[in-house]
């Protein structure tokens, strides 16, 4: 399972179908449980750690001293709420070094979006026939990274808001839709902070793409706001990697090898990686992430839940970037798949529902 891939695979990563510059194997650093009575902090799971740079005892460490300098009489509880708090700074950080080098790189076609104006990002090509006709629609995309697919979506006519979490990726957005004229609002913000962020304003659609919910550690609270965005009638358009894909081992050549978390848990997967998934000569500095995996039915129960009606789901055999090294290819309308019997695992999904009043 590739973190970094699974960040906003937009317009080509992998396109000439090498491997991702700086891959290096990402481990499961200590888990961390508290115990509100005893005030036990427990490294529950060490997986592949000797495996790792020695960086990484220095992280180990890091969440050790943290962890217990978080506990107090409010035990578990206030351990996870400063432990989502901790995580999210340590994302952004890592999203605000990488991305001035994806709006650079070539895999995000920034050139083409100025050059040619009807060129949209290959996610927003592959998600039309689901998607259908959004002219005239008010949409908002979450966690939209720098805002290509956002404004894809203002080309297939949407008036378009973005919203992400990264002041940097923010900032990136910005700068392509002034260059562009392309009119799209960006709004930095975390996704659990939407609705106050937009001034509870409701839209007709909800996008999200590839690569966004394993930044989130609850389904739920997101689905929650989901729901509080959306007029009545409105749609979440919901394209993602798919859970099962997420919790196979990359390192792999020659088999499917389940090694990471399908279900949701409180805790982060803790990872250490330099690189990116997009082409780049940059040497990042920041290289620790958290992600979660969500299983498909939490994802549909928690959208249920929130009184959404699910009007579709859709399996694919593709993803669109190389989420299995040395055992994809690709196609021709640039996403990847297993070489050998795709038919075995699904890649990737759309998700649809609808508010209704």
């Amino acid at each position: 399972m590739l973190c970094d891939l699974r960040g906003r695979p937009e317009d080509g990563a992998f396109a000439d179908g090498r491997s991702r510059p700086g891959l290096e194997r990402r481990c499961r650093d200590a888990e961390l449980h508290a115990f509100g009575a005893g005030k036990e902090v427990r490294a529950a799971e060490v997986v592949g750690l000797l495996c790792c740079r020695p960086s990484m005892l220095a992280v180990t460490a890091e969440l050790f001293r943290w962890s217990a300098a978080t506990l107090d009489d409010a035990g578990s509880q206030r351990l996870s709420c400063r432990s989502v708090d901790r995580s999210a700074e340590i994302n952004r950080a890592s999203w605000d070094e990488r991305a001035p080098a994806h709006a650079a790189s070539p895999n995000y076609a920034r050139q083409q979006f100025i050059d040619d104006p009807s060129f949209v990002s290959a996610v927003a090509r592959f998600d039309v026939p689901l998607l259908g006709d959004v002219r005239g629609l008010r949409g908002v995309h979450l966690q939209c990274h720098i805002g290509t697919d956002t404004i894809s979506l203002a080309r297939h006519g949407a008036t378009m808001t973005g919203v992400d979490f990264s002041p940097l990726s923010v900032a990136e957005a910005r700068r392509l839709s002034d260059e562009l004229r392309a009119g799209v609002e960006f709004v930095e913000a975390d996704v659990y902070d939407a609705v106050a962020a937009l001034g509870g304003r409701t839209f007709d659609l909800v996008f999200t793409g590839v690569g966004a919910l394993c930044w989130l550690p609850s389904v739920s609270r997101w689905a929650t706001v989901v729901a509080e965005l959306l007029a009545p009638g409105g749609r979440l358009f919901l394209r993602e990697g798919h859970p099962m894909l997420w919790s196979l081992d990359e390192r792999h050549a020659d088999a499917l090898v389940v090694e990471y978390d399908y279900f949701e848990r409180p805790e982060p997967m803790v990872f250490d990686e330099q690189g990116t998934y997009v082409e780049t000569d940059v040497q990042f500095q920041t290289t620790v992430t958290h992600v979660w995996n969500h299983g498909l039915g939490e994802i549909v129960t928690a959208l249920l839940d929130v009184g959404m009606e699910l009007t579709g789901l859709v399996e694919h055999d593709s993803v669109p970037w190389e989420a299995l090294p040395g055992q994809m290819e690709q196609t021709a309308e640039r996403e990847w798949r297993l070489r050998d019997r795709p038919w075995r695992l699904p890649h990737s999904y759309t998700l649809q529902a609808v508010k209704r009043s």
